[in-house]
């Protein structure tokens, strides 16, 4: 009986251990066949992708009817400024470029247009035919339109640039002029050497809420002066190196308080003596 038992025991043992062995087995088995699977995956994964690009390759960068020859400009935005290096620039980074390569590249072409015309605010690319593109480029408003005799010029931020005939960009603002004898003016970088073009705009959003049925501005570069003509036919003189806001109370409390307000022609409120407005009848 006890023999018995005793060989019992030990057959259990040993089926034990070959059920343990199979186990593990399996359990390997299972490993390496989910390896195996991830790995064939992996592989079907990458040739799909490398597939996929040759194919987009293709049909996009490898296609010649994509390589830019010509460019068409969207008449609205000629209209609206036509400065003929703008178009140079912008075509000499479309032509003979890939229509896809320009698409992605887009940012980089208007950060390097903006470096020279700060007026530019998108640049738009459209492929309409063969080897042919469409771009509509969308424009910054002026903060301020300057008038020397029959030339206008703007200015944004810090940068100037000349409108020409028949430009719309710009239009209906307020005009500041230029005095004759800033005739033979070809740029108006010279008219801010003692305040910046921002200094200046700030300035005369002033003086225009401040005179708003004026018949005229004119800015006196040199003598950093402005000559308002008011709706009543008085010349007044602001200077644009001292303190405007006072300037501009000056005249309020003269025009109010003044008796023969109605009868002067010409007012100084920028006087070189301090504190004091000058008056001619």
């Amino acid at each position: 009986m006890r023999a018995f038992v005793r060989q019992k025991s030990i057959r259990q043992a040993t089926l034990h251990g070959h059920t343990k062995e199979s186990s593990a087995k399996n359990f390997f088995l299972k490993i390496s066949r989910f390896i195996n699977m991830k790995f064939l995956r992996g592989v079907v994964i990458v040739f799909t992708l490398i597939y996929g690009c040759i194919f987009l390759f293709k049909r996009t960068l490898f296609v010649p009817e994509y390589i830019i020859q010509k460019i068409q400009y969207d008449s609205g935005s000629i209209q609206q400024f036509d400065d003929p290096y703008l178009y140079k620039a912008i075509s000499k980074y479309l032509k003979g470029e890939n229509y896809h390569v320009a698409r992605r590249s887009k940012g980089f072409i208007l950060d390097s247009v903006q470096a020279s015309f700060p007026i530019v605010s998108d640049i738009t690319i459209d492929y309409v035919a063969r080897n042919t593109v469409y771009v509509t480029i969308t424009f910054f408003s002026p903060e301020m339109v300057i008038k020397n005799q029959s030339v206008l010029f703007g200015v944004y931020k810090n940068y100037t640039f000349r409108i020409y005939s028949g430009n719309t960009i710009g239009s209906g603002q307020e005009m500041l002029y230029l005095p004759q004898y800033a005739a033979g003016l070809t740029t108006i970088d010279g008219l801010f050497y003692k305040q910046t073009a921002k200094e200046l705009q700030q300035q005369m959003t002033l003086i225009y809420t401040a005179f708003p049925k004026s018949k005229f501005v004119a800015y006196l570069p040199g003598a950093e002066r402005t000559v308002i003509m008011t709706s009543d036919s008085k010349k007044i003189f602001i200077n644009n190196l001292i303190d405007i806001p006072q300037q501009i109370k000056n005249f309020e409390l003269l025009r109010r308080y003044y008796a023969d307000y109605a009868k002067l022609r010409e007012i100084d409120l920028g006087s070189l003596e301090k504190d004091k407005v000058i008056v001619k009848k």
